[in-house]
């Protein structure tokens, strides 16, 4: 039997290869003479760097120094594809704080983003491609655009205060001294399919959000929303999907740069070739580090599920934790999904994915007897 182990990355766990690699050792040694093919992908979230620069080899990884959620400076990658294509990922610029860090959302700011888009144009990138997920913030993108050299102003017409406790609190959206060069194309990779009137809500209590907060910060996103629009008219709504990736960060890029925005899952879906690996294998196994509520927005799973289904391959995932309602959500069995907790990166994880494999391959004496 032909196994294909398509993972993304266990958030703040395992990289996607780490997944995959750790998948594949479990299931030899319950079923050694299968073949398995890994396939590491990414929504354009977390790991989505690493994902591309296993699908291309010639590719050169640089680094520049950026500010960090915290506003503290430090290091974060640009892939070059080619010389004039530049990959960003703002997981790594701006991401969630490691677990044993207290999070700070109403401070948290998107700034770094706008400092290496502007290193990636200096140093030559033609198109820019930016994965919008896996984010500490939730400032709508203000950050970004005052880091590009927009003016974002209060009532006042004193500068908008860095990260989202203010942001109820800004009227006007001025170009300043930013100039987005015109023949510099802008593709935004979003992990999710939710909009920007629901971004708060839905990611809010990840980033640190206390329930008295998320009402009034969703109400001050969506007066964001509109004086963004009322600066830079166009397509974008805050109801369009997509807009609420990393914290609305997608909203800022699409309406403020004109940056196009797609399903991150599906561009690396269509880079490293899925549906011909999903046609060539019996069973399908997909993978990441908490199957919730968001899973079936645009995330990883919900792709490989889908390109499964459509080729009639039978499909089964390996998780760290899930939710209540979240395997029927993707329409998966409840037997076709094992669970792998662990907390932290480092050898336990790896052995939880082990094990995960171990006992995903005794379940099944073959395809027939899972079906699709």
């Amino acid at each position: 039997m032909k196994v294909l182990i398509a993972p993304d990355s266990f958030g703040g766990t395992l990289t996607a290869q780490e997944v995959a690699a750790a998948f594949a050792r479990g299931w030899r040694e319950a079923r050694p003479a299968d073949t398995i093919v890994r396939l590491p992908l990414s929504d354009g979230g977390e790991g989505l760097i690493d994902v591309l620069e296993g699908l291309a080899p010639q590719a050169v990884r640089t680094t520049v120094e950026v500010a960090g959620t915290d506003t503290r400076p430090h290091t974060a990658p640009i892939l070059w594809l080619d010389p004039a294509t530049a990959v960003l990922e703002t997981a790594a610029i701006c991401g969630l704080p490691p677990a044993d860090e207290a999070r700070r959302p109403l401070d948290a700011t998107s700034y770094g983003v706008g400092q290496a888009l502007q290193a990636a144009v200096a140093q030559g990138a033609r198109t820019v491609i930016v994965g919008l997920g896996g984010t500490g913030t939730i400032d709508g993108g203000s950050g970004a655009l005052n880091a590009l050299g927009m003016r974002l102003t209060v009532a006042d017409g004193s500068g908008l205060r860095v990260g989202a406790g203010d942001l109820g609190s800004c009227v006007a959206v001025a170009p300043g001294r930013s100039s987005w060069p015109a023949d510099v194309q802008l593709e935004l990779l979003a992990d999710t399919e939710v909009a920007l009137v629901d971004a708060v809500a839905r990611y809010g209590p990840q980033k640190g959000l206390g329930s008295g907060q998320i009402g009034p910060l969703g109400d001050a996103m969506e007066h964001w929303g509109t004086v963004l629009l009322d600066a830079f008219p166009g397509p974008h709504r805050p109801t369009t999907p997509r807009t609420g990736a990393a914290g609305g960060l997608a909203f800022a890029l699409a309406v403020g740069l004109g940056g196009t925005l797609r399903s991150g899952s599906a561009w690396v879906a269509q880079r490293a070739e899925l549906d011909d690996a999903v046609a060539a294998a019996d069973l399908v196994v997909t993978g990441e580090g908490r199957l919730d509520a968001t899973s079936a927005t645009g995330k990883v799973v919900a792709r490989v599920v889908a390109a499964a289904r459509e080729q009639g391959r039978a499909v089964a995932a390996v998780v760290g934790a899930v939710d209540r309602g979240a395997v029927e959500a993707l329409g998966l069995a409840p037997d076709r999904v094992v669970t792998a907790p662990a907390s932290g990166p480092g050898p336990a994880a790896a052995r939880a994915i082990v094990e995960a494999a171990r006992m995903l391959a005794q379940r099944m004496a073959s395809v027939h007897s899972l079906g699709l």
